[in-house]
């Protein structure tokens, strides 16, 4: 789902690889060189090991929801329906592609506290791929507390980190991503399975991973 405003953060929230990782006491320069973009996910274990899946029933509401149209009641979620309570908990979290200091590339994943302050930046005219967020952690667990400033200067992308912006987004459709998997994918990687795009039909949402 796209983020276009504060307002939507404020309501919607009553692997690592390719993330940004901010760890306790550390503060990153970052420029936003992508939309953001919203999912309410279940976090379930899969073979010992923490897995984030979009809800699709849950998308459907928030989406059907600032779309003003009716639910799809027709959208299915095996996670949901497995009727473990802990499985069912939804989280909303929010995504953009980033650019640190030292040039590299990748995806900031975080919740209201972080994309909420980004969002009323760009609301107040910041470019935020000229002009970083300066982001700090404080703090584990529920204790955890982030704070976000805009930068002083200006720090356009170099042409090597345009060029490095884009090799990435080959890889990294954001827009997929942020899109929930088939049912029965959804099923497969409950499984541990890997994910199968070839054989969908239909009008099934897709995530590439």
């Amino acid at each position: 789902m796209d983020i276009n405003s504060t307002q939507q953060i404020e309501e919607s929230t009553q692997a690592q690889g390719n993330f940004v990782e901010i760890k306790d006491g550390a503060k990153v320069r970052l420029r936003i060189v992508s939309g953001i973009k919203g999912v309410k996910e279940h976090n379930i274990d899969i073979k010992g090991k923490r897995r984030a899946i979009i809800c699709p029933v849950e998308m459907d509401l928030w989406e059907a929801a600032f779309e003003d149209r009716p639910v799809n009641k027709g959208i299915k979620c095996p996670v949901c329906e497995r009727g473990q309570k802990d499985d069912r908990k939804i989280t909303t979290q929010f995504l953009a592609i980033t650019v640190d200091s030292e040039g590299k590339v990748g995806v900031l994943k975080k919740g209201a506290s972080v994309f909420k302050p980004i969002a009323s930046l760009i609301e107040e005219g910041y470019t935020l791929s000229e002009r970083a967020v300066v982001i700090e952690r404080k703090g584990t667990g529920l204790e955890t507390e982030y704070s976000v400033i805009a930068s002083m200067k200006d720090q356009p992308l170099s042409d090597e980190e345009k060029v490095a912006v884009e090799e990435f987004k080959k890889d990294y459709d954001l827009d997929q991503r942020s899109q929930p998997m088939s049912y029965d994918n959804i099923v497969r990687k409950m499984n541990g399975e890997d994910p199968v795009f070839d054989d969908e039909k239909g009008d099934d949402k897709q995530m590439p991973f």
